[in-house]
């Protein structure tokens, strides 16, 4: 059992009675039924998009949070890689070894919100091979954003400022190399 992250709320609740948009747990009082999808919980304080129609499960292949292969570190936020598998495809044929990949935050973890943002550029789900959970997803979402972007790896030309080309296996040992360097500076303090 987990306590409810609403302020000032003390009940105690299952650990996977969660806000389907944020990703935290919420207690009964405190999560809302969608107007629309009866079956997504969301928090009070989120407001539901305009365009709702991606959001219905029978017109979404994929319903709540997306699937990732892999998750290192801990923390209430997350940084997250992602691609099209197209794009993906694409590289293999032209026999690369990187490709386009989105690398972005989120206060919980990939969810719908994700979604929503690859639905309105790609048409299939996102792959996401890879998140790194942190309590500042910010400082590290930059710092891999710097490494790339210092190599050329940038894609200036993509709707957004987080498309670099990379993939998977750079941006982790990314991480890794971060996390040796950090700890290597702390206990030298």
């Amino acid at each position: 059992m987990v306590h409810c992250t609403v302020k000032g709320c003390k009940n105690l609740i299952p650990p996977n009675l969660r806000c389907w948009e944020c990703g935290k747990p919420h207690c009964e009082a405190h999560l809302k039924r969608h107007e629309r999808c009866v079956r997504f919980r969301i928090c009070p304080n989120l407001q539901c998009w305009k365009d709702h129609l991606p959001w219905c499960p029978k017109h979404m292949r994929h319903l709540g949070p997306l699937p990732v292969v892999k998750t290192l570190g801990e923390g209430r936020e997350c940084v997250y890689v992602w691609y099209n598998k197209a794009d993906f495809r694409e590289a293999r044929r032209r026999k690369k070894t990187i490709w386009l990949c989105k690398i972005g935050r989120t206060k919980g973890g990939p969810s719908g919100r994700t979604l929503a943002v690859a639905k309105t550029a790609h048409a299939g789900v996102p792959i996401v091979p890879l998140s790194f959970r942190t309590d500042d997803s910010k400082k590290l979402e930059g710092l891999i954003h710097a490494t790339l972007a210092y190599s050329g790896r940038h894609e200036m030309g993509a709707l957004g400022r987080e498309w670099f080309r990379t993939n998977p296996r750079e941006v982790e040992m990314m991480y890794r190399t971060f996390n040796r360097m950090s700890k290597s500076l702390q206990s030298s303090r």
